[in-house]
């Protein structure tokens, strides 16, 4: 290593560092001068340790890809919206593939204010938000898993009342 001093070395580090540009510093591609820095502070500061310089470089390009990643999901979240961001391609098939099979099963063995929900076009359904789709599907299945209880008690109760009637007398 060149007997630079450290203000001019860290002068030439920066712009070595403009040479190489501002993707690439976002890509994790450093200037090696960076670490000769690092490198003589670590032995001038704590001259007894054995931290490495290159440990020290590893971090700083692990919180770039953080810094990197986060600005990537801010921008994604500000353009796209959350929902989009965090909604699987494979989710949303699913969901749509869902949709289309409450509405082919019809209003049938759906509460009566839930009926409402199918008056609408399928398209209307689908062309909606991811969340509006996830409630609509929550709601159908929930009403009808609520007739299919109801029925099912009905049923256990008039068996009860029969077989009260039917029971022979004391």
């Amino acid at each position: 290593m060149k007997t630079i001093t450290t203000s001019k070395l860290h002068l030439s580090a920066a712009a070595e560092q403009d040479e190489i540009g501002t993707n690439n510093f976002l890509l994790g591609r450093l200037s090696r001068k960076w670490r000769e820095i690092q490198r003589s502070y670590l032995s001038h500061r704590f001259p007894n340790k054995n931290y490495s310089a290159d440990a020290w470089v590893r971090r700083v390009i692990t919180k770039i890809y953080r810094i990197t990643q986060s600005f990537w999901k801010f921008r994604c979240e500000f353009v796209h919206g959350i929902e989009n961001v965090l909604t699987s391609k494979r989710e949303k098939k699913a969901l749509q593939k869902e949709i289309r099979k409450q509405f082919k099963l019809g209003i049938q063995g759906v509460r009566a204010e839930h009926k409402i929900l199918q008056h609408d076009d399928v398209n209307a359904i689908l062309n909606s938000s991811i969340r509006e789709q996830k409630y609509w599907v929550r709601t159908i299945r929930l009403s009808r898993a609520y007739i299919t209880e109801a029925e099912k008690n009905m049923f256990v109760g008039m068996r009860n009342i029969m077989l009260q009637w039917a029971k022979p007398p004391d």
